[in-house]
């Protein structure tokens, strides 16, 4: 490919003397494998709303399953930075039995390290993959999901994560990567940093029936000032009660407003 001509600068001078020649830059290639360059820039981090760092939503309304019953829970008020003080972060291989969500980021080009969270239940609050990102700050991500720590040691592991995983694979539409050859790939990568006793899967890990939700979650959520509604038979019920209570707080402003209108 021939080099495009150099862009030239006068000094403003019309006799055409005492030009800078200055080099019109040239794009910079990596020809390298382009999965692997895939895997290198992984997707870069944005520190996301401060009411979505430790859930997707502010309410679980009439969703959360315990015990047979359904409960309601208000995470609104929720003191998200006490809450991961309470949390723990693991940043090597997890060992105890269990379910975990992890991340592999980086804070420069070269070094990627791994680190995880203990998942209590299927809620995930305070453990979702941006909760972790938003406790390291790293500058990219380049893998994440779900892992299973059995009690003979293996671990199961996948790279599920609506967060990061979806938006870098989506991003290969504008790539030479291919998304197995991606995939295959960080398997290996993923295997090299948190040891070959480990096995990918391509199911879900965490879910309610593989990790239901427990009253010491549910004591630690409203120790730091989730609001946990009573449990209800159905989910019927529990919004026929929560819109009940929606109607009463709609009387009680509209009767504020028209008492305030009289004393004018």
């Amino acid at each position: 490919m021939a080099r495009p001509p150099p862009l030239i600068f006068g000094n403003g001078n019309n006799n055409g003397n005492n030009f800078l020649r200055v080099p019109r830059k040239r794009p910079i290639y990596n020809n390298s494998d382009p999965c692997e360059d895939k895997w290198n820039s992984g997707i870069g981090y944005f520190e996301d709303e401060p009411d979505t760092i430790i859930s997707i939503r502010n309410q679980h309304k009439c969703t959360v399953m315990f015990e047979g019953r359904i409960l309601n829970i208000n995470i609104s008020n929720l003191n998200k930075e006490t809450l991961l003080e309470d949390i723990s972060l693991i940043h090597e291989r997890p060992v105890e039995p269990g379910y975990y969500t992890w991340i592999i980021y980086s804070q420069d080009e070269d070094d990627k390290e791994f680190v995880a969270s203990k998942a209590y239940s299927i809620l995930e609050l305070g453990t979702i993959h941006r909760a972790i990102a938003y406790r390291v700050q790293p500058k990219r991500i380049h893998s994440a999901g779900e892992i299973m720590v059995h009690a003979d040691g293996r671990l199961s592991f996948n790279i599920i994560s609506g967060t990061y995983m979806l938006p870098l694979f989506s991003s290969l539409r504008r790539s030479r990567c291919d998304k197995d050859v991606l995939e295959s790939l960080m398997i290996r990568k993923i295997k090299e940093i948190i040891g070959d006793n480990s096995n990918f899967t391509q199911e879900t890990l965490i879910t309610p029936a593989t990790l239901p939700v427990t009253q010491e979650e549910l004591d630690l959520y409203t120790k730091h000032g989730a609001v946990i509604g009573p449990p209800y038979n159905s989910s019927d019920e529990c919004k026929a009660a929560q819109g009940q209570r929606a109607g009463t707080r709609k009387k009680r402003r509209s009767k504020r407003k028209t008492n305030k209108r009289i004393r004018r």
